[in-house]
């Protein structure tokens, strides 16, 4: 069973986008207005209405990106999205541009935007943060041990956990990481 499932009251329905049926759903965030974020491998980025409206947003070369994995929803019509292949895309009137954050050229497993707006991006060559002028790469993947970094949490305390592939879960604070 592919695309859009919601569950209410006990029951299971495919969600309201036909077009979303055979897709192959990545990444989903809940937005500001009450819609739903939705975004796919290969088939976009979609905006789901609070009613049963939707829409579907694509780079300007009107292709799609071969996978959106993660989102991130800023101050007022920001959204970020990253991409296995293109890096980071930002929605830009109806089309999703790169370029916006200069991005390491690597793709980007999860992101986080701070309420600062600085941006983190998870990758499988390290974690790195944008603050709009710059990147700094915080923590390299550990020499030789496989470790990729795949997703990003703040908690309600402020520090920043971090999971990853053959590394475990870990933990930001102002000091550096700690290992669980």
């Amino acid at each position: 069973t592919q695309g859009l499932w919601k569950r209410q009251e006990g029951i299971w329905a495919r969600g309201p986008e036909r077009q979303l049926d055979e897709g192959d759903i990545s990444a989903l965030l809940p937005a500001r207005d009450g819609g739903l974020w939705v975004g796919t491998r290969g088939a976009g980025l979609w905006k789901l209405g609070p009613g049963s409206s939707s829409r579907c947003y694509l780079p300007g070369d009107g292709k799609a990106p071969e996978e959106i994995l993660s989102l991130a929803e800023g101050q007022g019509e920001a959204l970020w999205a990253a991409t296995s292949q293109l890096g980071v895309l930002r929605l830009s009137g109806s089309r999703l541009v790169g370029g916006l954050v200069p991005a390491p050229k690597v793709g980007v497993n999860s992101l986080h935007l701070e309420a600062s707006g600085a941006l983190w991006l998870a990758t499988g060559r390290g974690l790195f943060r944008w603050d709009g002028r710059g990147y700094q790469n915080l923590i390299e993947p550990f020499p030789g041990t496989g470790v990729r970094f795949r997703g990003l949490l703040q908690d309600p305390e402020g520090a920043l956990w971090v999971g990853s592939r053959a590394g475990g879960l870990f933990q930001l604070r102002p000091r550096p990481f700690d290992k669980l």
